[in-house]
């Protein structure tokens, strides 16, 4: 009979946890700044690139191009870009 699956061994399930500490990590560090780890991410893009292109910026930080938008309405909304 063939051995289970060692679910909390395997790689994507501990790249997956490790992911969601790095989060909520950030998100504790943060919290007095009210910023997001993807508007951190863009932020950083953009001081070391100003100027930078929103399909650029999104590429750069592996995020969807097509909502990327809304997350530099809001870094706008709060003055930071």
């Amino acid at each position: 009979m063939p051995r289970s699956f060692d679910f909390e061994r395997a790689p994507g399930y501990l790249m997956r946890r490790a992911q969601q500490w790095a989060v909520a990590l950030f998100m504790e560090q943060t919290a007095d700044v009210d910023v997001t780890p993807v508007q951190f991410a863009m932020l950083h893009v953009l001081i070391a690139a100003p100027g930078t292109d929103q399909v650029t910026l999104a590429r750069r930080v592996a995020f969807d191009e097509a909502t990327s938008g809304s997350v530099i309405a809001r870094l706008e909304a709060k003055g930071w870009v």
